[in-house]
């Protein structure tokens, strides 16, 4: 496992204005690191086919940061496929590399690294981690301002699991405030989750207002995958804030959501 001065996922950790996602990219001078942030782009775009193309020669990359990038991605983005063994394929990838990362004198960049990627998939299919694994709180702070908002995100998200919506709609505050800028990505899937919270606080128009707002980071740049992700969460406010306004875009996230729902009841049967 080479150590490098990467960082993970560096599409999700960039800031930049809404709509200028393909500049951003651009701005990436490291063309191993702008291909995994175009895979970003495909996969958050909710292109997923296009997303394994393009960052399917990084799976088994030395490189441990383009590697667990590529892993995330392409996790994901096979369950959208369909085919979920691939995407099993990849999750133990991640589970070996943080273990790796764990057992050896590996920095503390690339630990905060192993576990962002492990509870990213983890959280997202609702998996828990093993006894023992460390908890992501604590090496959050080894992350990059953008990723952590991210992993903030899944802290929240995770809290919101547990029905604590108060404290998880507060997690999510208190990151917005830790922001230095408009890192979109991040602050989409921090909205969603702060919205779902505020539907069960029964604060129906602050939702409403939350997921205008995510709305707006994510409509210039095509940023479905969220939306997908979360649609089954945000109830009728989805509809409410984006249906009537972008009726066929909102189609293909339905249909796509469809696939990811039967992709992960059969990954979750298969544990590492």
């Amino acid at each position: 496992m080479e150590i490098s001065d990467r960082v993970i996922l560096p599409l999700v950790g960039s800031a930049f204005q809404p709509g200028k996602a393909a500049e951003a990219i651009e701005k990436i001078e490291d063309k191993e690191l702008a291909q995994i942030a175009q895979g970003e782009y495909y996969f958050f775009s909710a292109q997923a086919e296009r997303c394994v193309e393009t960052i399917k020669d990084y799976l088994d990359h030395d490189d441990v940061m383009l590697r667990l990038s590529a892993d995330m991605l392409y996790t994901f983005a096979n369950l959208t496929l369909g085919d979920s063994q691939a995407a099993q394929h990849t999750r133990e990838d991640v589970h070996q590399c943080l273990t790796r990362s764990m057992q050896e004198d590996t920095p503390v960049n690339v630990k905060a690294a192993c576990l962002f990627a492990f509870y990213v998939i983890s959280i997202f299919l609702h998996i828990p981690p093993e006894e023992g694994t460390p908890p992501l709180q604590q090496y959050i702070p080894y992350l990059p301002i953008g990723q952590r908002l991210f992993a903030v995100s899944l802290l929240a998200h995770e809290i919101y699991l547990r029905q604590d919506y108060a404290k998880a709609k507060g997690v999510v505050q208190g990151a917005f405030l830790m922001a230095d800028g408009v890192y979109p990505i991040s602050m989409i899937y921090l909205g969603c989750v702060q919205a779902m919270c505020q539907i069960n606080l029964k604060e129906q128009e602050e939702a409403i207002q939350t997921v205008s707002q995510a709305w707006e980071w994510a409509r210039f740049d095509k940023f479905m995958e969220p939306f997908i992700e979360y649609h089954g969460l945000l109830y009728g406010v989805l509809e409410v804030c984006i249906r009537k306004k972008e009726s066929v875009m909102h189609l293909q996230a339905g249909i796509q959501m469809q696939n990811v729902r039967k992709s992960t009841k059969r990954i979750c049967r298969i544990r590492i």
